[in-house]
């Protein structure tokens, strides 16, 4: 079984938080993390705030959390073409 790694990012702090505490949104779960790294890089120009990168196993994710797979090497480097 492959390892499956789950992406993080924190784009900035939520209206009505604490300024000093980031909200963090799943993005994506992985085949790796440099995936994940370069998939942020090709689809979020701005950048997080933050990023982690974790195997799913030790994520905090409830059970039946529907993960969305991005695993297309296409899809991670935004240039999927004519396919």
């Amino acid at each position: 079984m492959m390892a499956e790694f789950v992406l993080m990012v924190a784009l900035g702090s939520e209206v009505g938080n604490n300024s000093c505490c980031l909200i963090e949104h799943y993005v994506g779960t992985f085949n790796s993390c440099v995936e994940a790294h370069e998939y942020v890089e090709n689809h979020m120009p701005k950048g997080p705030k933050e990023t982690r990168c974790l195997l799913k196993e030790y994520t905090n994710l409830p059970e039946d959390f529907k993960h969305k797979y991005i695993l297309d090497a296409c899809k991670i480097k935004r240039d999927c073409g004519s396919r």
